[in-house]
């Protein structure tokens, strides 16, 4: 699964990689002109999702992986010039699937939330200053959780959880009532075989949304968010898969999706609908992240598994 930040300080975005095989973590430099200078760091046993902040408050952007085969969350934090310092590894609990970096007590530090498709919850590890992460908090959420994001979804000013629960073809929603705890989760059907998530406002109201991929059914449906972290029935979209991440890749102004294995682009129409998915036949298969890496003002697509960068020639990518 890749993930984007500017490792080195120079400005220009860089990418991490899980190499799950290799208990690792793989650092791609970005060198400018489509190079990039890559690095393995040891994390734990089968690394499969990364996230990226600043742990550790020096300005640096560190990481964060989840290991499903030992438990765990491995903490990397950066050393200078794009180097990062030997893992530091945080049990969870039974095989975390995803996780997300945010500050959840309002104290300025990143933390972690990390959800377990194996426990039906999410850990909260709040940040206790200079990288070092608290014992994991629990929150129970739906049936076979797979993928988590974050987002101010009540608009109080604090982050709340959202997962996708895939045995209950539902999304599970935690919002956060301060100092870092979190409600009970309340569910919304989602559509049957959610997958992976992602939160954006895709009808422009200022609220954050989400959306789901059924990769059973090729289906991504997009749950509007009523203004109070409530959300209406989901409304469904050709074109699925394992994967999701939202992000303005034709330059309008709007949010839109890319959705990994097999892929395909939803171009956001800005009133919480999208285009026609287009198939994107010559992408591989594998997890998907969206940034501008060339810097050109294009969002460019990364595509997991063998690491593949697909740059944005304005109307397509390629």
């Amino acid at each position: 699964m890749p993930a984007i930040g500017d490792f080195d300080g120079d400005g220009k975005p860089d990418l991490v990689v899980t190499d799950a095989n290799g208990n690792s973590v793989r650092v791609l430099l970005n060198r400018g002109n489509g190079a990039f200078a890559a690095a393995s760091y040891g994390v734990g046993k089968y690394p499969n999702a990364i996230a990226v902040a600043d742990f550790d408050g020096d300005g640096a952007i560190d990481l964060a992986a989840a290991n499903e085969f030992d438990n765990s969350v491995s903490l990397l934090l950066n050393r200078g010039g794009g180097a990062f310092a030997a893992a530091v590894n945080y049990p969870v609990g039974s095989s975390p699937s995803s996780l997300v970096a945010g500050d959840f007590d309002g104290d300025g530090k990143a933390d972690l939330a990390v959800v377990k498709a194996d426990r039906n919850d999410v850990s909260v590890l709040l940040n206790q200053g200079k990288g070092a992460l608290a014992p994991a908090v629990d929150y129970a959420v739906g049936r076979q959780p797979l993928s988590i994001v974050l987002g101010d979804f009540d608009g109080d000013g604090r982050l709340d959880l959202a997962t996708s629960d895939g045995s209950d073809s539902a999304v599970s929603i935690l919002l956060n009532r301060g100092k870092g705890g979190f409600a009970m989760a309340v569910q919304y059907p989602a559509g049957l075989n959610g997958v992976a998530l992602a939160a954006g406002d895709f009808n422009g109201d200022g609220a954050p949304d989400l959306a789901v991929t059924d990769g059973f059914a090729n289906m991504t449906n997009l749950l509007l968010n009523k203004g109070n972290g409530t959300f209406q029935a989901p409304a469904k979209f050709s074109g699925g898969g394992a994967s999701l991440a939202a992000g303005d890749l034709n330059g309008d102004g709007r949010l839109d999706l890319a959705v990994g294995g097999p892929i395909y682009t939803l171009l956001g129409l800005g009133d919480g609908t999208f285009a026609a998915a287009l198939a994107l036949p010559r992408m591989p298969g594998g997890s998907v992240a969206i940034g501008d890496l060339n810097g050109d003002g294009r969002q460019d697509l990364v595509m997991g598994g063998g690491l593949t960068v697909f740059f944005n020639s304005g109307l397509s990518c390629q």
